[in-house]
């Protein structure tokens, strides 16, 4: 599997961004994104190192009136030390 970037360009993937970089261009290099509506892979990496900090409360706004909030004790429980790919996602629809 890829274990690191090298290994993902080896196997095609291209394009890599940091979050602040993404947030500057409004999206636009993201398939499906504000910069068009082509259709695409991507992946969310964390290079860093060192355990993650879980916060206590998500940030990330409520779905459907429901809080996304996941415990500590199952953040950690669920956590794969060394993992690289966090998330994998795809982006844009066929015929829009």
């Amino acid at each position: 599997m890829f274990n690191n970037l090298q290994a993902m360009r080896g196997a095609g993937f291209v394009g890599f961004k940091t979050i602040k970089e993404l947030r500057d261009t409004k999206l636009k290099e993201v398939p499906g994104g504000s910069g068009g509506e082509d259709m695409g892979v991507y992946l969310v990496l964390r290079l860093a190192p060192n355990p993650p900090v879980f916060m206590d409360q998500s940030i990330g706004g409520h779905f459907k009136k429901k809080d996304p909030t996941v415990s500590l004790a199952e953040l950690k429980s669920n956590w794969v030390d060394g993992t690289l790919v966090i998330y994998i996602g795809k982006a844009g629809a066929p015929g829009k």
